[in-house]
């Protein structure tokens, strides 16, 4: 067995071990081994000192593994937890649907594009069909201005249809049948 190295002073383990003074306090206030005798200085044995560095090394090794793993752990439930939510927001999705609270999307954008063409075709009729209550002279100005003015509002309001349902432009949706495998 090696003959134990005893120094008296904070300042020789530090100059030992190449470290501060201040970190071989904190290492005091940690469990470094030292005696301390009735009489005299504190005595620091140097190569129980490195043992207990060792087994500190070591235990802190294994902490960091273990804090490895517990994270590991962690982001795999989380992820685990994040899959079954989807995957359960997905069947009662499909639930919904089924039970008819639900419309799909094909269908939706295809009613919406029926009932656009049918409100443009209706409220394009009307300068026409009012035209008979005004004056001969004033009929074409008013049925010119009238229909701009409806072809304004029918333009404005298709864009923010296209915008809230997240449509593709009217030309494309127009004549859109079920989509294929469905």
């Amino acid at each position: 067995m090696a003959e134990p190295v005893v120094v008296t002073s904070a300042a020789a383990v530090a100059h030992f071990f190449e470290v501060s003074v201040n970190t071989v306090r904190n290492w005091i206030e940690n469990g470094m081994p030292y005696k301390q005798p009735k009489k005299g200085k504190r005595q620091y044995d140097l190569l129980e000192i490195r043992k207990w560095k060792e087994s500190r090394a070591k235990d802190n090794a294994a902490k960091a593994d273990n804090s490895a793993a517990v994270e590991h752990r962690r982001l795999r439930n989380d992820m685990e937890m994040r899959k079954l939510q989807a995957e359960t927001e997905r069947a009662e999705r499909q639930n919904r649907l089924l039970e008819g609270e639900f419309i799909e999307k094909w269908k939706l954008e295809e009613f919406v594009s029926r009932y656009n063409q049918f409100s443009r075709d209706r409220l394009l009729r009307l300068p026409v069909e009012i035209q008979a209550a005004f004056p001969v002279e004033v009929r074409q100005i008013l049925v010119e201005e009238l229909t701009g003015k409806i072809e304004t509002f029918l333009e404005s309001l298709h864009s923010w249809q296209r915008r809230v349902m997240d449509l593709p432009p009217a030309e494309n949706v127009q004549g859109r049948g079920r989509p294929r495998g469905t």
